[in-house]
């Protein structure tokens, strides 16, 4: 049986990469060390006095608060070099992905709502053509329920419905 193996993570080899002009990795890493309260065991890794003297700054600009909530705060920390604001704002559009996502698909379910209003389209007329599972796309369709599609089958959705010429409006004589 072949296993994989997995590494553990080190402050000193990844102070030594650091140290070897890896720079993209510092702010990553003081950051990980602060909020993790292993600032003195990386401290302890690096050789540079500046990297030192850095790490310090940055722990006293972080004022013991914690990583997280300086994220999610809504406004920069005006001390902190950019490259930190940079992880900071990269954590605040993660954790906030899933709401935006949803947003999205909410504004994509009222379009085709509208559309549908407009044109006369029925739900299946939507689902089948785009051979989606009845059930979800009936729950998002009447419901509003976002949860149930992803983004993409949402987009195929409205713009299936802006492409569709409209249900016919009764029979009309060929003759």
């Amino acid at each position: 049986m072949n296993r994989t193996r997995v590494k553990k993570f080190s402050f000193t080899k990844l102070s030594h990469a650091l140290e070897s002009g890896n720079e993209r990795l510092k702010p990553y890493l003081f950051l990980y060390a602060y909020e993790a309260g292993q600032t003195d065991r990386l401290r302890d890794c690096l050789k540079k006095e500046a990297l030192r003297a850095e790490l310090e700054r940055i722990v006293q600009i972080m004022g013991g608060r914690p990583v997280q909530e300086l994220a999610l705060r809504g406004t920069p920390l005006r001390l902190l070099p950019a490259a930190y604001q940079e992880c900071l704002d990269a954590f605040d559009a993660a954790y906030h992905a899933p709401e935006m996502l949803a947003e999205q698909k909410r504004t994509l379910w009222e379009e085709t709502i509208q559309l549908q209003r407009e044109k006369g389209i029925t739900n299946s007329m939507l689902y089948q053509q785009l051979k989606l599972n009845p059930g979800n796309a009936n729950a998002y369709l009447k419901d509003g329920a976002v949860e149930k599609l992803s983004i993409d089958n949402a987009r195929a959705l409205r713009d299936l419905a802006r492409r569709h010429p409209g249900a016919t409006r009764g029979i009309q004589d060929v003759n």
